[in-house]
């Protein structure tokens, strides 16, 4: 039956069903997965009594979209019950009571059953048909089972294009390390081939590796790279972990049963890249080396749909692959972009790549997505020996990668002065980055109490040379001096100026009343004359109140107390205003809302005016038309333009909420990384993500094995969350390298989080009987790392009855 005439068929069952099922939603009624001609590889076999539930993964993949929830038995997915379509999630209101009455009708089909009655009604006759043995045990638990699933059509059809664009180099890997071929359809069930992919839980890149699971594949993770978004090194990573199942499972499988082959191992294999190595070792264990039995028979909390269905999804996702036309028709395919690879001699900054090749941002991040937000931001430099990929050129850069090399090597930027935030940024994070105070951030740019950062503000950095702000002006003397105007006292001025109060009154010798005059001049710690700038004068506004305007709206976008402008304008307790009313704002000249900041770029050899738009973040029309450009945009090499840059509210990027602001303040919190010493080194407590290979890198390389030794571990062992564990640092240097490596490592986590994700709502959770951590992180689609922030007390171990809070994570 083609497609075609099977959806139509759907459809008047559907229109039929409508009725009968009473649910206001565009519904298709019983459905039976259709049967699809599988034809699996002698590497990967796929039992007769797998293939129903490859159906199922066949139809999800291939007929719904992500505008369609399918209603299914999770034990059995095939026994599809209805699909509701034009919705955006399970998580719908009107999807959870279509779900709830389903369940309903499933149980009074059960009671009919009990009582040894046929099905009444179409409703329960339909539903019977999916049911090969029909008692009302099965029937009951069926019930409970009824599970919701996103279709993802339209996600696997742009899959199959990038598919073209990685096969080539995901194939090749693979032949290399003499692995099966068709590993290459397991991204498709992981990220849907996209190399940027992140998970909520935390994995990254096309093959959805944990942070900790990277750097026991000997992959890079730390400040600078995440070598899980880099295709090549992602692929080489995994293949070094099938090789490792490889290597720990067929042994055990061999001892149940000595004749088994490898392809009956592979399933189990496969399996383990979701649920782990150690799982899938207990089940063979416990059931035996028979992949079907294990599926219908092996319990654990741990061991649910998602990993019941992983080997079966993988199946169909080569199904699919190998045969798309049949389902698809022709995709479009996404060849990608051709590069070649530079390794960089020395560390080199991605400012100095830029203006070596004439590249934009844009061209380098698209090739080099292992690059973190801490290179993109000139905050860390590229390590040497970076495989650095470039646009493919005809001449292959030759004179460029000849001129970067001749460079001297560049410094660390650790005595930036000025930053300039960027999307994603936050105050307590740019601190972290540069290993400042955020309170002293926050203090010296007078952010205030809710530390609100704007894309395109310049932040100064404290501790790193000048400390004044953008409202005031700076001269290089001998001494430093300010002025004291009206409204001034001691400690204003010391905050002001970046100083400590009682440093300022010291210095001054103001004594305990630190009693000041206006004219003053005081002296500042430092090396610059710091005179109070030319405030604007405080003047009265007139506003009139437009269609959606509220009081606090009105004064929030130009920087009042709510309160002071319902005062001035003789407003009700509630603000009420109406259309047209004019009301009064105090204090402002104007607009606060609106932040305009005006620098200079001297212009260079392969310079365009949208370039240097681009590289300042403003519109490319604006910068011509302050610089009075033509329309071509002509500039001449030498010539100084003016950038001028407005940031308005739109641009915020910490939410002015005051319990956004206090989230974002827990994830910007680093743990307590203490060290304390111990005979022969240090010790600390494990955190989410740590492993010995983490350790030894910190330290510098090579101490593996004498942290083993020194805990008692043998190879391969993991760390335990919490557990006190010894390093063998006895030198102060290699203390405080580690302790600065190991931190950036945990920031990058939280700033990899905040650039893709948000935390919307907090759940209290109550800990049952045997989870642990991980599995309540797992469960909620939590990074272990965030659940212990939002929970810092909990330092590894639960107890039965122990309340969690447990944030809500979504998708920016």
């Amino acid at each position: 039956m083609s497609g075609f005439i099977k959806r139509i068929i759907q459809g008047f069952a559907g229109i039929f069903m409508l009725g009968l099922w009473a649910i206001p939603l565009q519904t298709q009624a019983v459905q039976i997965v259709p049967q699809h001609n599988l034809d699996c590889s002698a590497a990967f076999p796929c039992p007769k009594a797998l293939h129903r539930r490859v159906d199922f993964w066949v139809e999800v993949f291939s007929e719904w979209d992500k505008n369609t929830v399918i209603f299914h038995d999770a034990d059995a997915p095939w026994r599809v019950y209805q699909t509701i379509n034009g919705v955006k999630s399970c998580g719908e209101k009107k999807v959870k009571r279509a779900r709830k009455r389903l369940k309903a009708n499933l149980n009074a089909l059960g009671k009919r059953l009990k009582k040894d009655q046929a099905p009444k009604g179409r409703t329960q006759k339909k539903l019977a048909e999916q049911f090969d043995r029909l008692n009302s045990k099965i029937v009951f638990k069926s019930a409970k089972n009824t599970r919701c699933q996103q279709g993802v059509k339209d996600q696997f059809t742009n899959a199959l294009g990038r598919f073209e664009q990685y096969a080539p180099i995901v194939k090749r890997i693979i032949a290399e390390t003499n692995m099966p071929e068709d590993l290459l359809y397991l991204p498709f069930v992981e990220s849907s081939y996209r190399a940027n992919a992140y998970s909520k839980v935390g994995a990254a890149g096309m093959w959805q590796i944990m942070p900790n699971t990277a750097r026991d594949l000997g992959m890079e993770l730390n400040a600078v790279l995440d070598e899980r978004l880099d295709p090549e090194a992602a692929t080489r990573g995994a293949m070094r972990y099938f090789k490792n199942a490889q290597k720990k499972l067929i042994p055990v499988a061999k001892a149940a049963k000595p004749n088994i082959s490898e392809a009956e191992i592979n399933p189990f294999i496969v399996t383990s890249y979701n649920y782990g190595i150690n799982g899938m070792r207990r089940a063979i264990k416990q059931i035996g080396p028979d992949f079907m039995k294990v599926l219908d028979e092996y319990k654990s909390a741990s061991f649910q749909v998602a990993v019941k269905n992983f080997y079966a999804s993988f199946l169909a996702a080569r199904h699919l692959a190998r045969n798309q036309s049949d389902y698809f028709g022709a995709v479009a395919a996404d060849t990608g972009q051709k590069y070649q690879t530079f390794i960089l001699p020395s560390a080199t900054s991605v400012e100095r790549i830029k203006y070596q090749f004439g590249l934009k941002e844009a061209e380098l991040k698209k090739l080099n997505p292992a690059l973190t937000k801490f290179a993109w931001n000139n905050w860390r430099l590229i390590p040497s020996g970076y495989r650095l990929h470039l646009p493919y050129r005809k001449h292959l850069w030759t004179d460029q990668i000849d001129a970067l090399s001749a460079l001297r090597p560049e410094p660390q930027p650790v005595n930036k002065t000025v930053y300039r935030v960027r999307r994603g940024d936050t105050a307590c994070g740019i601190a972290n980055a540069f290993k400042v105070s955020c309170k002293a951030l926050i203090s010296v740019n007078r952010l205030g109490k809710k530390a609100v950062v704007r894309i395109g503000q310049k932040l100064d950095v404290p501790g790193r040379g000048a400390t004044q702000t953008a409202s005031t002006t700076t001269r290089k003397t001998k001494s430093s001096v300010y002025k004291v105007k009206r409204g001034d006292t001691a400690c204003k001025v010391a905050k002001r100026v970046g100083v400590s109060c009682r440093e300022l009154i010291r210095l001054n010798k103001l004594g305990r009343k630190a009693t000041i005059k206006i004219g003053q001049r005081l002296r500042v710690p430092g090396g610059n004359t710091v005179l109070a700038s030319a405030t604007p004068k405080a003047v009265s506004l007139r506003y009139n109140v437009k269609s959606g305007d509220t009081a606090c709206q009105i004064a929030s976008r130009y920087s009042v107390p709510c309160a002071k402008l319902i005062a001035d304008n003789n407003l009700n307790k509630k603000g009420t205003i109406r259309i047209g009313q004019k009301l009064t704002i105090q204090g402002r000249s104007r607009k606060a809302s609106k932040n305009v900041s005006v620098s200079q770029y001297t212009v260079r050899s392969g310079d365009t005016a949208c370039e240097i738009a681009e590289r300042f973040d403003v519109p490319c029309k604006s910068l011509m038309r302050s610089n009075r450009l033509s329309k071509r945009g002509g500039i001449k090499v030498g010539q100084v333009l003016k950038i001028t840059s407005t940031v308005g509210p739109e641009t915020i990027i910490e939410q002015s909420s005051g319990e956004q602001l206090a989230w974002l303040k827990i994830i910007d919190t680093l743990p307590n990384m203490r060290l304390k010493a111990s005979q022969g080194g240090q010790r600390l407590k494990v955190l989410p993500n740590e492993t010995v290979a983490h350790y030894s890198d910190w330290m510098g390389g090579r101490w593996a094995s004498k942290i083993r030794n020194l805990n008692g571990l043998h190879k391969g062992a993991a760390l335990v969350l919490g557990k006190s564990v010894k390093v063998p640092i006895t030198l102060a240097k290699t203390k405080a390298k580690f302790k600065a490596r190991r931190s950036e490592f945990h920031q990058v986590l939280a700033e990899q989080f905040k650039e893709r994700f948000k935390v919307n709502g907090l759940s209290a959770v109550k800990v049952k009987s045997g989870q642990s951590l991980w599995l309540i992180a797992n469960q909620n689609e939590v990074p272990l790392w965030l659940l212990m922030r939002f929970n810092p007390k909990v330092s590894g171990h639960l107890n039965a009855g122990q309340v969690l809070n447990v944030p809500d994570v979504v998708a920016r």
